[in-house]
């Protein structure tokens, strides 16, 4: 289940860095070259790489990367990739780079479709749905305790969800386990026992 939600199919898009030249950074070679290590995503992204190297913040922020701070004051620095590699990955993994069009509804983004992902959701008892304002699909799983009481993150599969009308921030409460894996919507949680109202994911 967290294949999927850590990443979505969509979360590519937000990678995309038209600064970059084709295959600066985007392909394993290229990575080697700079000295890097190229780096597949988890699960459902597995079929996308990144390079990463260490360095300082400056030089991370000079080469457009994103950045998680060391023990050792540098950083682990993520490399831009662009859709040129992007497209090329996506079809070496045997899927197709576009605004491919689910059910009804056409994604307004580019995405790496991969088939299979929809037989192994369906096969896992999930929905294959296009999912928020940016309509790429991805896999919809039940959980195992949905509607279950709950105080904490830590009692659910996926979230502590308070069900109702909003009480005041801070105030003890008891939720219910969310019934699936999806983030979307207008959601409020709860957390060691309190409310706590969340934001709107679309």
């Amino acid at each position: 289940m967290r294949r999927l939600a850590n990443a979505i199919l969509g979360a590519s898009a937000l990678l995309v860095q038209l600064g970059a030249n084709a295959g600066e950074f985007g392909t394993p070679a290229a990575c080697a070259a700079v000295g890097g290590e190229f780096r597949w995503g988890p699960g459902y992204s597995s079929w996308q790489g990144r390079c990463y190297i260490v360095t300082t913040v400056d030089d991370c922020v000079a080469k457009g990367g994103g950045r998680t701070s060391r023990p050792d004051g540098k950083v682990d620095c993520g490399l831009p990739i662009d859709l040129t590699d992007l497209n090329a990955l996506c079809e070496a993994a045997g899927g197709s780079w576009g605004r491919h069009q689910w059910a009804d509804r056409k994604a307004r983004v580019e995405y790496c479709h991969i088939e299979r992902f929809v037989s192994d959701c369906q096969a896992r008892g999930g929905n294959w749905e296009a999912r928020g304002m940016s309509g790429v699909p991805g896999c919809v799983l039940p959980t195992k305790d949905g509607g279950k009481e709950c105080t904490n993150r830590s009692d659910c599969e996926t979230a502590c969800l308070y069900v109702g009308r909003p009480p005041p921030q801070g105030a003890q409460v008891v939720g219910q386990c969310a019934r699936d894996n999806s983030p979307y919507g207008c959601r409020s949680f709860v957390e060691e026992g309190k409310f706590v109202p969340g934001p709107c994911v679309d």
